[in-house]
């Protein structure tokens, strides 16, 4: 029973990220892996503008490269364009670093001794109040405050009905916000949850039996999890510009 505690103790600690130190810092893996992801965000897309910058203006060359520039046309044409209507260019450098960020920490999980960034909801709910903030931001820029404000109620609604009508509006657009750090964290964690326990079954039925099937019903999971690492990222950043293109043009 206390050997079967202490498996399962494990495994949660490995999901929640692994606790330390770092001078007079408390740190954990998930911290460290959300500084690599944001490392890797930055030295991969800066090489590869220098790399597209010297070919002044000729198509890609290499798998990488042309890896890339698939994603972020996609990203671009298929979720930026649609949602943010005919200023898409000006938003999309921070869903393209929204997307790749995510991406990359999702992606950092899967590799021996990683851990994944977004399997915290204390990086998720950043993730969210960043692009709370990202469109509030804009949508006052490009509204100007009064208007950004009036824009949040429907038009034409009577006076005495805004009374009710703004605060539920404002208590929707923060709840959106935490749904979307929400399902981010839950889409993640439970995934590794899954397959830590798969891998616990042997143990924890003390049958050695179903190691086999166990460990080969975890490595198809463990394809899902790719799988699953590009599509949430992908919907996060779906997402995050539906809600940003709703604050700064509320008329779309």
């Amino acid at each position: 029973m206390f050997a079967e505690a202490s498996h399962i103790d494990h495994l949660f600690e490995h999901i929640n990220g692994h606790k330390g130190t770092l001078g007079p810092w408390h740190t954990s893996t998930h911290l460290v892996m959300s500084v690599v992801a944001s490392i890797l965000v930055v030295l991969v897309f800066v090489s590869f503008a220098q790399r597209m910058k010297a070919r002044a203006g000729a198509a890609p060359k290499g798998w990488l490269d042309n890896l890339l520039e698939s994603f972020i046309l996609f990203i671009r044409d298929e979720v930026v364009k649609p949602n943010m209507g005919p200023h898409a260019e000006h938003y999309a450098p921070f869903l393209l670093s929204t997307f790749f960020f995510i991406l990359f920490a999702n992606l950092l999980g899967a590799i021996p001794f990683g851990a994944t960034a977004t399997g915290n909801s204390g990086i998720t709910c950043g993730l969210a109040i960043v692009t709370f903030a990202y469109g509030a931001f804009h949508g006052v820029k490009a509204q100007g405050f009064g208007h950004y404000v009036k824009n949040l109620a429907p038009a034409g609604v009577p006076g005495f009905v805004l009374v009710l009508l703004y605060p539920v509006e404002i208590l929707g657009l923060i709840i959106k916000h935490v749904v979307l750090a929400a399902r981010l964290y839950f889409n993640m964690m439970a995934g590794h949850l899954v397959l830590g326990i798969i891998l616990l079954m042997p143990k924890l039925m003390n049958v050695d039996a179903v190691t086999v099937p166990a460990y080969g019903l975890a490595i198809g999971i463990s394809f899902l999890e790719l799988f699953v690492a590009f599509l949430q990222a992908y919907v996060f950043t779906l997402l995050a510009s539906i809600f940003i293109g709703a604050q700064v043009h509320p008329e779309h």
